[in-house]
C-alpha cells in the first residue's frame, strides 16, 4: 500500500515540474517568434525548420516533464529511488544540435538584433525631447 509524501516533497517536486513547463513554454513561445519573424521579413527554409523544431521540442519537454513529474510522485508514495530525469538531456541535445543543423542565418539574424536595439536607443538618447 503506498502511502502520501510529506507535502514538503510534492511541493517541492511540482515547483521542478512546473520550472520545466516554464522552459517548454519559452521554447515554444521562440519557435512561435521565429515565425512570426518570418513572415514580417521573409527567411529561408531553415528558418522555417528551426520555428517548427523549437516547438517541437518545447512540446516534447513539456510531456517529458509530466511523465516525469507522475514518476517520481509515485516513487516518493512507494518509498523506491526516485526515477532519473530525462528533461536535461533533452533539452541539452535540442539546443546544442538542432540549431547547428539549421542554418548560420538563424544566427545571423538574431546576431544583427542588439545592434538595431542599441542604435534605436541611442537615438532616442540623443533626441531632443519634444515640448507640447
Amino acid at each position: 500500500m503506498s502511502e502520501e509524501p510529506d507535502y514538503r516533497y510534492s511541493l517541492a517536486n511540482e515547483r521542478t515540474y512546473l520550472a520545466w513547463v516554464r522552459t517548454s513554454l519559452a521554447l515554444i513561445a521562440g519557435g512561435i517568434a521565429i515565425r512570426i519573424f518570418l513572415s514580417d521579413v521573409g527567411g529561408s527554409w531553415l528558418l522555417v525548420v528551426a520555428a517548427i523544431g523549437f516547438t517541437v521540442l518545447g512540446g516534447v519537454l513539456a510531456v517529458t516533464s509530466y511523465r516525469h513529474w507522475q514518476h517520481v510522485q509515485q516513487a516518493m508514495r512507494d518509498g523506491v529511488d526516485l526515477p532519473t530525469q530525462r528533461g536535461p538531456l533533452i533539452l541539452t541535445v535540442g539546443m546544442r544540435f538542432f540549431p547547428l543543423g539549421t542554418s548560420p542565418s538563424f544566427y545571423l539574424a538574431w546576431a544583427s538584433m542588439p545592434l538595431f536595439l542599441y542604435a534605436g536607443w541611442a537615438f532616442a538618447l540623443a533626441a531632443p525631447a519634444s515640448k507640447n
